[in-house]
């Protein structure tokens, strides 16, 4: 009897015989009888301030993730070029001296009468 004096001190509420100790609080709806004072809008202004938060750090990471995704595209671009001007360079270097003895033949034959040029150009699109 005494814990339920004492618990419906705390809650405020009229006392009924009735209700039991912990049931005078559950089935009144405890605090519904009271008024809030200056705290509309506070829910939202926190909602609002998080979401405008967490948008900013989404935005960050995904730039940041478009970043990365750009300077591996380039990365791999970089490195297939590296690779084929290896792979050229091994195959042209073992058959150079056949590349150069040709050209000087087909230069013998387009000009007979003119000395070898003293320097072979070429160009390879890869």
């Amino acid at each position: 009897m005494a814990l339920a004096t004492g618990l419906r001190a705390l809650c405020r509420m009229p006392t009924r015989p009735e209700a039991s100790a912990c049931g005078s609080c559950c089935q009144t709806g405890f605090g519904t009888k009271f008024k809030r004072k200056g705290r509309r809008g506070y829910v939202l202004l926190i909602v609002i301030a998080v979401s405008v938060l967490v948008i900013t750090v989404l935005g960050t990471l995904a730039k940041l993730s478009l970043r990365r995704g750009l300077e591996a595209a380039d990365a791999e671009r970089a490195l297939q070029q590296r690779w084929g001007a290896l792979t050229l360079e091994r195959v042209m270097l073992d058959r150079a001296a056949e590349v150069f003895q040709a050209r000087e033949e087909r230069a013998k034959r387009l000009m007979p009468k003119e000395p070898p040029p003293p320097s072979i150009r070429a160009a390879l699109t890869l």
